[in-house]
């Protein structure tokens, strides 16, 4: 082996790969020259952003003469291109090669172990299972009616207190409590009016019996309009509870 060229290089991205060896034996001018066109070339079109264009034109001077920059120029514009597993194959047939430059096989190594720990962070992929039915039913056409959903059940939530509810009840079952006992005593009086024939006793007798009556007959006047209110009030807490469970 002899040394026949040193390229130059991209100046800012590709890190100036320098010294090969050609192969003992190839002397011929038009392959030399061949090659530094292809190189020029693929320069140029990295400079432009071509970087397929620029790969090509470096591989065809490659073939021609096995420069081992060629190489790591290859495997950098493919790792520019995010093509991290063509990037990883020519950085190993770099640093696999036994002219490459001892610097850029430092770099090249430090470029694929990047790489590599880049592509283990990345989460695989799931394994596709064949399908075993090798007749699968044709999928639904748009217009066949999709079943619907069941509606959402709203549970509905326990009655809460109502505390003129129940003080309206209260206030009904003291009423009649009251219009009882009053009348109760006022047939009591009554009867005593009755079976008397003081007219002390009597007259006592006629009065209260009136005056308990009378307080009976309030009573129960009372209790049937509690009865009326407290009997509304239930009514209008449960329709509003109603509506709380079913929204």
């Amino acid at each position: 082996m002899t040394l026949v060229l040193r390229y130059m290089m991209l100046a800012v991205f590709l890190c100036g790969a320098t010294s090969g060896q050609a192969q003992e034996g190839v002397s011929s001018k038009s392959v030399v020259e061949q090659v530094e066109e292809h190189n020029q070339k693929g320069v140029a079109h990295y400079e432009k952003g071509e970087f397929p264009e620029a790969i090509a034109e470096m591989l065809k001077a490659y073939h021609l003469i096995p420069e081992p920059g060629l190489l790591y120029n290859v495997a950098r514009i493919y790792q520019k291109m995010d093509e991290s597993e063509l990037a990883q194959k020519y950085y190993r047939k770099f640093v696999s090669h036994e002219d490459a430059d001892p610097d850029n096989v430092i770099k090249a190594l430090a470029y694929l172990k990047e790489l590599q720990n880049a592509a283990a962070q990345k989460p695989s992929s799931p394994s596709v299972v064949p399908d075993e039915n090798p007749n699968p039913a044709p999928p639904p056409s748009e217009s066949a009616p999709q079943p619907e959903a069941p509606p959402a059940i709203n549970k509905a939530p326990p009655l809460s207190s109502c505390l003129p509810c129940w003080l309206g009840t209260g206030a009904l079952v003291g009423a009649i409590g009251v219009g009882s006992a009053t009348g109760y005593l006022a047939l009591q009086e009554a009867a005593t009016f009755r079976d008397n024939f003081d007219a002390t006793t009597r007259a006592s007798a006629a009065e209260n019996s009136t005056a308990y009556a009378l307080i009976s007959d309030v009573s129960w006047g009372v209790a049937g309009v509690l009865t009326l209110v407290t009997g509304y009030l239930f009514y209008a807490h449960a329709s509003v509870d109603d509506e709380g469970g079913a929204q």
